[in-house]
């Protein structure tokens, strides 16, 4: 009996595992579901409004470079639409270190949106640098 279950269950996986690579929608349901931690059947529930909204932010996720967390259309109307900000750590930095001594330990860069406040922000950081320099230079 048990022997003829699991002959089951393996041909029901087999199927499943074929629709799961012809059928790009059914895919992208069960990558919904996972994500949740539903069952399909839960999924298939919910309103059809709703089912498209988190297969539609499931392909976004999709498209997303998961190196700097940016889409290709977030370039395509503007260059200059995200700039790389640095930031130190020094919880980052004794883990670097500890691994490659020459490496730029602490530092991690990650891209953030190029608002105009941010913009506004990033000037006059640079003008404090540039007044620090300046002090030094006089003082020094």
């Amino acid at each position: 009996m048990q022997d003829a279950y699991v002959g089951m269950f393996m041909r029901e996986v087999g199927i499943r595992k074929q629709r799961l690579r012809n059928d790009s929608l059914f895919r992208m349901e069960m990558s919904v579901c996972q994500e949740y931690r539903i069952p399909h059947s839960e999924f298939m529930d919910w309103p059809f409004e709703d089912q498209v909204k988190a297969v539609a932010l499931m392909i976004l996720k999709a498209e997303e470079c998961t190196l700097c967390g940016t889409h290709p259309q977030d370039w395509e109307e503007n260059e200059d639409a995200f700039v790389a900000e640095s930031k130190w750590c020094p919880g980052c930095y004794r883990t670097d270190a500890a691994r490659d001594p020459d490496a730029m330990a602490g530092t991690t860069t990650h891209m953030v949106r190029n608002t105009e406040e941010r913009q506004l922000q990033i000037a006059l950081r640079t003008m404090e640098q540039i007044r620090l320099e300046r002090e030094n230079r006089n003082n020094g």
